[in-house]
């Protein structure tokens, strides 16, 4: 039998919320994502709202899927050339973010006007300029 792979989550925060904008969180939470449970994994202050820090931050942390509010398609992009998928336009607390990941309704929680899943522009690989890849 096959071992399903566990997966490190990373809330992009600030207080008990997520962050509006990720340029405005001030810390991380990790979390690991296994076999549709999840367990806390840690927490991260940042001191700096270098966003190029942040983002550094992240992969070094080895996390595998990035839940934010706000972000730019230009960061989204190097994220998700990293290997990191972001899923963006999230609000809400810490407490509803998870339990909507472990139900599958993190839709529920779109920022008013946004998409989250097979609609959001986002979720698939950016074409190049003029369309092509």
């Amino acid at each position: 039998m096959k071992k399903r792979r566990e997966k490190t989550i990373c809330l992009a925060c600030y207080g008990e919320r997520l962050a509006a904008i990720i340029d405005n969180a001030s810390h991380f939470l990790l979390f690991k994502l296994e076999d549709n449970e999840i367990y806390p994994a840690g927490s991260i202050s940042l001191p700096s709202r270098d966003l190029p820090g942040k983002i550094s931050l992240i992969k070094s942390c080895g996390v595998d899927i990035l839940i934010c509010g706000g972000i730019s398609g230009c960061t989204i992009y190097m994220l998700q050339e990293m290997g990191i998928l972001v899923i963006p336009w999230v609000a809400g607390t810490v407490e509803q973010v998870l339990s909507a990941l472990k139900d599958k309704t993190l839709d529920k929680l779109a920022m008013p006007g946004c998409k989250i899943g097979p609609g959001c522009p986002f979720r698939k690989r950016r074409r190049g300029r003029f369309g092509k890849n």
